[in-house]
């Protein structure tokens, strides 16, 4: 028999690496804003906010759950480079042009009659 091969991996602890995802959501995520306070304009006891803050908090229990601490370093190190920055503005711009062709495209769906959720959740039919 061999000798066993000892290997020093530095044990990381769930928390650092919630830290990390943490972080990198507030680089990445449209739910930084969230997490950083930053959406005044909203009700912060409003359903939507509430919802909109947990999404942001799952997203980093699941990235610090099957991520590790490694992966987290390197996605920080390349979100806070230029390159990483120019990518996170490009990507504000496609998320605001999305969410406006999406808005644009609900209102034309309600207008041929078919069932679009409303402010409040219900959803209504319109005439065609």
């Amino acid at each position: 028999m061999g000798a066993a091969l000892c290997v020093s991996v530095p044990i990381m602890s769930n928390d650092d690496r919630f830290e990390k995802a943490k972080r990198l959501a507030e680089l990445t995520d449209s739910g930084r804003s969230y997490i950083r306070g930053s959406k005044k304009s909203v009700d912060v006891d409003s359903p939507r906010r509430k919802h909109e803050a947990r999404m942001a908090e799952l997203y980093i229990e699941l990235r610090a759950k099957h991520m590790t601490s490694v992966q987290l370093d390197v996605l920080l190190s390349f979100y806070n480079s230029d390159m990483g920055k120019s990518i996170l503005d490009a990507l504000e711009r496609i998320r605001g042009e999305m969410s406006k062709k999406i808005a644009l495209s609900m209102e034309n769906l309600s207008t041929i009659g078919v069932r679009v959720p409303g402010k409040n959740g219900d959803t209504n039919t319109f005439k065609t």
